[in-house]
């Protein structure tokens, strides 16, 4: 039995179905044990759905939005149910939350909303997006490097396809002062003391790195071999299949625990490599030595 949440002057409204616990099993995804716990039905006067939710009460997680209805119309509808509901997090679509909680659904209501000064917390898109430090919104490859090329200083960065850079795939790093680094050149010769927010350098030629980076650091599938004694690592790090991986057996760090047995496992080694003998003497050339 649909249970109605929110109803609307035209006749739509949002319902609610619990699913039965007999039926959960039927719902559950491949390879888990969870269900979907509930659906949401957004229909309009004559009873058709326009858009269909499956929600995850026990990890209050979205993990569906379908719009059978492409009509922007829904667009403020979906955004009232969604505020109302407040979800952790929602997948397949784009949506942006402000910096005073309000939930933004679809690139032309972000983008409306960054136009008219609302500044966002986090934003999720497909596609690749940067915003800057006074909140301006921008979208795409090429609107980020118009903004690149202009001198504007980012405060977030979440690059796709980095078309304009002279790498198949992106490689950049974001400094805490806003400024946007965007090819591995610029990213070798950024100064040692000025300190990086997020750094992507994956499949690059990068072999060391000795930069402070406050937030997420991505660097797997690069000669990654040596870490200066500058860097310090404060959120998310990724060094997969990497040399340094391989030496001292960590591949994600995420954890205060695992950040502590990394930068450990890198002093021990770097130690190491300070008592090693840059040249040791070769056996012939010991044995004429000692026959002299």
């Amino acid at each position: 039995m649909a249970k109605t949440m929110i109803k609307y002057e035209d006749g739509s409204e949002w319902n609610q179905t619990l699913v039965p616990d007999e039926l959960k099993s039927f719902f559950a995804r491949p390879g888990t044990y969870d269900a979907y716990d509930c659906f949401y039905n957004l229909v309009d006067k004559d009873g058709n759905t326009q858009v269909s939710v499956k929600y995850e009460i026990k990890e209050d997680y979205i993990s569906n939005m379908s719009f059978l209805n492409k009509d922007d119309k829904c667009i403020p509808m979906v955004e009232d149910f969604i505020n109302q509901l407040n979800p952790g997090h929602i997948s397949n679509i784009d949506y942006a939350i402000s910096e005073d909680g309000i939930y933004y659904v679809g690139m032309d209501s972000i983008k409306r909303a960054s136009e008219n000064g609302i500044r966002f917390d986090k934003v999720y898109m497909k596609e690749s997006f940067a915003i800057s430090k006074e909140g301006k919104l921008y979208v795409g490859d090429e609107e980020i490097k118009h903004a690149y090329m202009n001198n504007v200083k980012f405060d977030d960065i979440r690059m796709k396809e980095n078309e304009y850079c002279d790498y198949e795939d992106n490689v950049y790093a974001l400094a805490e002062d806003g400024t946007l680094y965007i090819n591995e050149d610029e990213i070798k010769n950024i100064p040692d003391d000025v300190v990086l927010k997020d750094v992507f350098i994956a499949d690059c030629s990068i072999s060391e790195w000795n930069h402070k980076v406050t937030r997420t650091f991505y660097a797997h599938y690069t000669p990654l071999e040596t870490i200066g004694p500058n860097a310090e690592f404060g959120g998310y790090v990724i060094i997969r299949n990497t040399p340094l991986s391989d030496k001292i057996g960590m591949y994600v760090i995420e954890t205060p625990e695992e950040k502590q047995a990394f930068m450990d496992a890198i002093k021990s080694m770097n130690s190491k490599q300070e008592h090693t003998p840059e040249h040791a003497p070769e056996p012939e050339e010991e044995t004429r030595s000692m026959s002299m």
